[in-house]
């Protein structure tokens, strides 16, 4: 899915291209999402990744940071990860999200069209008047068909997940949470990863869903922290 709905809109507008191992898998971050990709194929592809580069830490915002998660769980890294608003399951993603999900069961594409609407407004109390205009731009180059299954199969894929598989891998990790952001943990999450000695949960006061861009030093330290911790 281009830049907007589940990506967070974090990232440069344009397409970036990185180390091998780090690009965004289709439909993310400006890659045609072509016959419509959805997250369930994430695992075996970052599995294999993985194991051409080597690559062992890992970070992102929001789905990036599901897909960070995702690459940590099944493909052996040893981490650091640094996790910016992940959801490790249905309870704890997108309140709009969910709704949209139920929507589309009655109404079809509609209401993802009115959401891509909707959604570049609402993203200028987030970014710089200047930011806003290439993400906007992005947004409104989405297909509400295509994210319409994207959610769905997300939201799917989130389904008995929880903090197990996190906590299971061994990887340290931070996970970065906006105090005022619907994104966030379940009660049983919380207890979960705070008996993990290798998990941290980093809640920014006064944060909505978007801290790299509010509370960019307080990331920064996040990430020092967590690269500091393999030194």
């Amino acid at each position: 899915m281009h830049r907007g709905l589940l990506s967070g809109c974090d990232g440069p507008a344009e397409p970036r291209r990185g180390p091998p191992g780090r690009r965004d898998p289709p439909g993310i971050r400006g890659h045609s999402a072509a016959g419509g990709s959805q997250p369930g194929p994430l695992r075996p592809a970052r599995r294999g990744a993985d194991r051409r580069t080597g690559l062992r830490r890992g970070g992102g915002h929001s789905f990036g940071a599901n897909v960070a998660l995702e690459m940590a769980v099944s493909a052996g890294f040893t981490g650091p990860l640094v996790l910016l608003a992940p959801s490790l399951s249905r309870g704890d993603a997108s309140m709009a999200l969910r709704v949209l999900n139920q929507l589309g069961k009655v109404a079809g594409h509609l209401p993802f069209v009115a959401a891509l609407k909707a959604l570049a407004p609402a993203l200028k109390r987030e970014v710089s008047p200047e930011r806003h205009a290439a993400l906007a731009a992005e947004i409104l180059k989405n297909d509400p068909r295509v994210n319409r299954r994207q959610v769905r199969a997300y939201l799917a894929h989130l389904d008995g997940h929880g903090a197990g598989p996190l906590c299971a891998s061994g990887v340290p990790a931070w996970l970065v949470f906006g105090e005022k952001d619907d994104v966030g943990l379940t009660d049983g999450e919380r207890s979960a990863l705070e008996a993990c000695d290798r998990t941290k949960v980093v809640m920014v006061p006064g944060a909505g869903h978007m801290t790299l861009t509010s509370h960019p030093t307080v990331v920064a330290e996040v990430l020092l922290e967590a690269l500091a911790s393999t030194n």
